[in-house]
């Protein structure tokens, strides 16, 4: 059965890549593809035993010499819902035109998203597209007769919670996996309870909505990916939900609340965690397995009034994380991990990093030489991305002299072999900073200069017309300027 695998696999290449009203081009691509698989495909399915009336409404290539056999219909059933599955849902139920035998094929397929194109006779955000989209959705629930492993509905405007826990319902009874509803226009809403019925459910992903799980409630036992995107629930909810989820591996968070100063995320499993737009003071996890760790965007409440100059911001928040990978840092949380003391490296490299985004105030003495210990605290670093914005910080000590011109380190990042540097001012600082990457990295291969369109291009052709006269440590490494970024570098999470 391996080449129903691959076959699969390349119709579905075909069907993610089509664009929404281009069914018909991608199955015609479909169709090429299977073209040359004919001979393998006969030796598994009975297709000369099937005759399709209406398979010139796809393409002459869908044809046998001599026959009129449609390969797309005559796959077994499990191979066609996938097919199925990687179309936008209204595109998929166009199928049924076809071919009589194509008619009811959408009915049993296992992912079931509905957004506001299912509406589109509807401007969309009007109470009109709502009303219909919510009877769409009745109408494919109610004549569904296969499994649901995925359902998500995506409104700008209100959806009564009657019409959502009817929904809940359905799919508790369906032993639905995966769920996503972002309902945009609803901050407020109450997430029914029938939602806490589905204990099936292994992905969730919800947004702008307030969760209140009942007392009775002891977690999600099957969940490994669990994304809340401006949700409101308290310290204790948010924490009694990730622990009563012992699979998780992926976190996703973005609390609806300011009242939150510290969290305890106590998820032995986890592997990827996203955290942004929380007014948190301190984290904690529970177990020390993160190997992939995105820290996105932390407002913080407090800008430095209250932090304890005895403590090591640093050093705690890296003995936590021993197996990470991947790192991005905005320049607030940057911020908090600079705070009190910062020791010269860490006393416990980061052996597995390879990986680290920064965002950081170039004008802080602070923030750069925490930059430094991270680096130097990371031997087997691969790539840096670092992106420059300017704070006023009264409590801050502006950079008056050169700071490179007095720094030494014996320090080598014998691996680092990509640098990005993103939006950087042409300033002594910047300037030392490049200096110093190029001069201890004798395995670079490539310095990537970007700016953005609003900052213009003249302080980044200064800044490369530097850097190409320093002195590297290696041979290969090109110092290269790349333009204009189209938008700024993505510091947060990507909610598919």
């Amino acid at each position: 059965m391996c080449c129903f695998s691959s076959m699969t696999s390349l119709c579905m290449i075909c069907l993610m890549q089509a664009k929404r009203g281009s069914v018909m081009g991608a199955l015609d691509r479909i169709s090429g593809l299977l073209g040359h698989l004919t001979d393998q495909i006969l030796s598994y399915l009975p297709l000369k035993h099937y005759v399709v009336r209406r398979a010139s409404l796809l393409s002459s290539e869908f044809r046998y010499a001599g026959t009129t056999s449609d390969r797309i219909s005559d796959l077994p059933r499990h191979l066609t819902d996938q097919i199925l599955s990687c179309l936008p849902l209204k595109d998929a139920v166009r199928t049924s035109v076809l071919s009589s035998k194509r008619r009811y094929t959408w009915t049993t397929i296992p992912g079931l998203v509905f957004d506001d194109s299912c509406s589109a006779q509807s401007p969309s955000g009007t109470l009109s597209s709502t009303y219909r989209l919510v009877d769409i959705v009745d109408r494919v629930l109610s004549s569904h007769t296969g499994t649901i492993e995925k359902f998500g509905v995506l409104c700008e405007t209100l959806i009564d919670i009657s019409d959502v826990d009817r929904w809940l319902l359905h799919l508790w009874r369906a032993s639905t996996k995966e769920l996503r509803l972002r309902f945009v226009n609803l901050q407020g809403y109450e997430m029914p309870s029938s939602l806490f019925l589905c204990h099936d459910l292994v992905n969730l992903d919800l947004a702008f909505c307030s969760l209140k799980p009942p007392p009775a409630f002891k977690g999600f036992k099957n969940m490994t990916i669990l994304k809340l995107y401006v949700v409101k629930m308290s310290r204790y909810e948010i924490e009694s939900l990730i622990k009563g989820s012992p699979l998780l591996q992926t976190l996703m968070l973005a609390p609806n609340a300011r009242d939150i100063f510290c969290l305890s995320i106590d998820a032995p499993n986890l592997r990827h965690l996203e955290l942004f737009g929380c007014g948190l003071e301190a984290v904690s996890f529970g177990g020390h397995r993160l190997t992939s760790l995105m820290v996105a965007s932390f407002t913080l409440r407090w800008c430095g009034e209250n932090q304890d100059a005895n403590r090591s911001y640093l050093l705690e928040f890296f003995d936590q994380l021993p197996q990470i990978e991947r790192l991005s840092i905005n320049s607030w949380f940057l911020r908090y991990l600079s705070f009190g003391k910062v020791p010269e490296i860490l006393p416990d490299p980061c052996i597995r990093l390879q990986c680290i985004s920064i965002n950081m105030d170039i004008r802080s003495l602070a923030e750069i030489t925490t930059v430094l210990c991270i680096l130097k605290g990371s031997p087997n670093l691969k790539e840096l991305h670092l992106s420059g914005k300017e704070f006023d910080f009264s409590e801050d000590r502006e950079l008056n002299g050169n700071f490179w011109d007095d720094y030494s380190s014996p320090c080598s990042f014998e691996n680092l072999k990509v640098v990005s540097l993103i939006s950087l001012p042409h300033t002594r600082q910047i300037m030392g900073f490049i200096w110093f990457l190029l001069s201890h990295s004798p395995a670079l291969e490539r310095m990537e200069v970007w700016s953005y369109p609003s900052h213009g291009t003249e302080s980044c052709e200064l800044l490369l017309q530097e850097c190409v006269q320093f002195p590297r440590a290696s041979a290969r490494a090109d110092v290269v300027f790349m333009g204009c970024l189209k938008a700024a570098p993505r510091q947060l999470p990507v909610w598919d």
